[in-house]
């Protein structure tokens, strides 16, 4: 199976449960949604145009993935006059689908693609049930992107077996930089 890295930044927003079995394995649920802008005709010519070296290109929608996390350290930083603060280090992976469209001249529909991720986040605890976190994360979907060898002309046709509009599946690569606040739910400390 062919593999691609997408050349385009996206921002999303997005929300994360974990339920935390012992103190290093948490199971949880992910989603997230992308913040695209809008891609009218001419945008899409000239975008498809300009990343025609690169590669086809794709837009993002949303996604939801179920995760399993991992302390892989746990410490405490000081300094001189300040109270302890709790660091971890954490992995993170998870699989799941996204919504993904092909930006082209022709109308592809959007289709919904199994994916998977994996990641790494660093933690600082501010207090006992609030901490700030910074992760990336890099996100495996497996998609069908439009056929550059094909003229833009020619229709998309539905038929699996058609002249190929569509490539056959392939596995993109988005990488994720992100910035969080967790809470942690109930706002008691274990002892």
């Amino acid at each position: 199976m062919e593999h691609q890295a997408t050349p385009l930044v996206r921002t999303n927003v997005g929300l994360l449960g974990r339920y935390w079995l012992t103190d290093w394995l948490a199971l949880g649920v992910s989603g997230h949604v992308f913040i695209e802008p809008g891609f009218e005709s001419a945008t899409r010519r000239s975008l498809r145009a300009a990343l025609l070296r690169v590669g086809p290109i794709d837009a993002l929608y949303a996604g939801a993935h179920l995760t399993a996390t991992w302390t892989l350290l746990a410490g405490q930083l000081a300094a001189v006059g300040a109270a302890e603060k709790d660091i971890d280090a954490l992995a993170i992976t998870g699989i799941g689908v996204t919504s993904i469209q092909p930006i082209s001249t022709r109308d592809f529909p959007s289709t919904v693609a199994p994916s998977a991720l994996l990641g790494l986040e660093l933690r600082l605890h501010v207090t006992d049930f609030l901490a700030l976190s910074l992760g990336v994360s890099s996100y495996f979907i497996i998609a069908r992107q439009e056929n550059l060898n094909v003229h833009p002309t020619i229709p998309l046709t539905p038929a699996a077996g058609s002249p190929g509009s569509l490539t056959d599946p392939i596995v993109l690569t988005e990488i994720l930089f992100r910035t969080a606040i967790t809470a942690f739910l109930p706002f008691e400390r274990a002892e």
